[in-house]
């Protein structure tokens, strides 16, 4: 399966910066803002590993009732408590702290920029394929065929989506040939009928 969605900056909503007023204090940054500031390769590397560990972690996945929409749940080892979040394929969005944060303004790169994915759209095609496993090892098939197709679903529709995007492309490369041609037919048709036009002389024989 291949990931839906990557690390930034393939992300392709942008925002604009906040601009500090005179006389305003800086806005207090974030815990997680500082952590990637300081070092934004590095925190990037630590979601992606995080990402990669959701299942050991505890985190478990189930189809949603709408399409492309899929319910990540993690069970606390300590007290059994779960907490769910609602993970969007399609749109590339998470209903956790971490997305919502970011969604409502609080950029972790100076000046704005892009929201960063969180470990739950990043490391969701990797927990789907564990958490198929684990119902083909307790042998519950229906939730390991609904899971199945609920992804499948949003992976034909992601498939689609690219191949639209590529035609619309290709169309628009086309186009561009296709008018740069014609311009430059016009240019050749314009310089041919200039050199077919009869001379004039601008010597003396001229003027008697």
């Amino acid at each position: 399966m291949g990931s839906a969605t990557q690390p930034p900056p393939t992300t392709p909503r942008s925002h604009a910066s906040v601009t500090e007023q005179p006389g305003q204090q800086p806005p207090r940054l974030s815990s997680t803002q500082k952590a990637y500031r300081e070092d934004p390769d590095g925190f990037v590397e630590r979601l992606q590993a995080r990402a990669n560990s959701l299942y050991p972690d505890g985190y478990t996945v189930r189809p949603a009732s709408e399409p492309h929409r899929f319910l990540v749940a993690h069970t606390n080892p300590k007290d059994g408590t779960v907490t769910e979040y609602t993970v969007s394929a399609w749109e590339e969005r998470c209903t956790c702290p971490f997305y919502a944060r970011q969604a409502n303004g609080e950029r972790l790169a100076e000046g704005g920029g892009p929201l960063l994915p969180c470990k739950h759209l990043v490391g969701l095609p990797a927990l789907v394929r564990e958490t198929w496993r684990q119902h083909a090892r307790d042998g519950d098939v229906s939730a390991l065929i609904a899971l199945w197709r609920h992804w499948m679903v949003f992976v034909a529709a992601r498939r689609r989506r690219r191949q639209i995007a590529e035609w619309t492309e290709r169309r628009r490369q086309q186009r561009e040939q296709q008018s740069h041609a014609s311009v430059t037919e016009q240019q050749q048709q314009q310089r041919k009928e200039e050199s077919n036009e009869p001379r004039r002389c601008a010597g003396s024989c001229c003027a008697r």
